[in-house]
């Protein structure tokens, strides 16, 4: 794969993260021994990965996880094969979308991945907002009985740009999808995405069609609704969180 230097430059955010497939990794190594730039570039980042690293605060893992993780290690017991983290599904995705975030973005949405330990437990519990300097979350709680469903809505500083993130949502079958509402505090409700999950209940999606920074809205609703989204609410609501 031969690249352009202002396309090994737009790889380097993902390059300190090891998000890029094989191709794309040789052509930075092959390139970086005569780029003093690009190697630069490269160094400033992996400073940031590291700090962002030792950032992370300990969690104590609660006794359900670590009677999982005990029954996982024992001899007898058969090792399933691992599941991929939310964070890394979001890094392949956003790699194909790095114009529209930029690199700095980009390098801000992966880091929250390195962050693990600290969203994670926002994800699972869901008990209070992340904060993270950057960037605020807002968290999104299942709304159904039995429901293991999670969610995650990640706003830009200036509230121009939004990212949603979920798990565990049911697959819906091909005429219906779920839909993201925006609400604000006159109770109006304005389409941010339409989305299907993949077969683990996945999904990450860019948050475009809000007509107001997000920061206007206070409240947030996913519903099930027919395969191209609604101009309002009709189906059943999944997830729900505020501002």
């Amino acid at each position: 794969m031969t690249l352009t230097h202002e396309q090994i430059t737009e790889l380097i955010p993902a390059f300190a993260l090891d998000c890029l497939d094989d191709e794309e990794t040789v052509a930075v190594t092959e390139h970086l021994p005569g780029c003093a730039a690009c190697r630069a570039e490269l160094e400033s980042y992996q400073s940031t990965v590291d700090r962002l690293a030792l950032a992370v605060p300990e969690v104590s893992p609660p006794p359900e996880l670590q009677g999982r993780l005990m029954a996982r290690v024992r001899p007898a017991a058969p090792v399933p094969p691992p599941a991929v983290p939310w964070w890394q599904k979001l890094a392949a995705q956003l790699r194909t979308t790095a114009p529209v975030w930029g690199a700095a973005a980009l390098l801000v949405l992966l880091a929250l991945g390195v962050s693990n330990l600290y969203l994670r437990q926002q994800l699972t519990d869901l008990q209070r907002p992340a904060m993270v300097d950057t960037m605020r979350t807002v968290s999104l709680r299942h709304t159904q009985p039995d429901s293991q469903a999670t969610g995650i809505i990640i706003v830009s500083t200036d509230g121009e740009y939004g990212a949603l993130i979920v798990e565990h949502l049911y697959p819906l079958p091909e005429n219906q999808q779920y839909q993201l509402w925006l609400i604000d505090d006159n109770d109006t409700r304005i389409s941010g995405a339409v989305f299907s999950v993949d077969d683990d209940g996945y999904r990450s999606v860019q948050i475009e069609e809000a007509p107001l920074p997000l920061e206007h809205y206070t409240r947030f609703g996913i519903t099930v609704e027919p395969a191209g989204g609604s101009p309002g609410p009709t189906g059943q609501r999944v997830l729900a969180g505020s501002m």
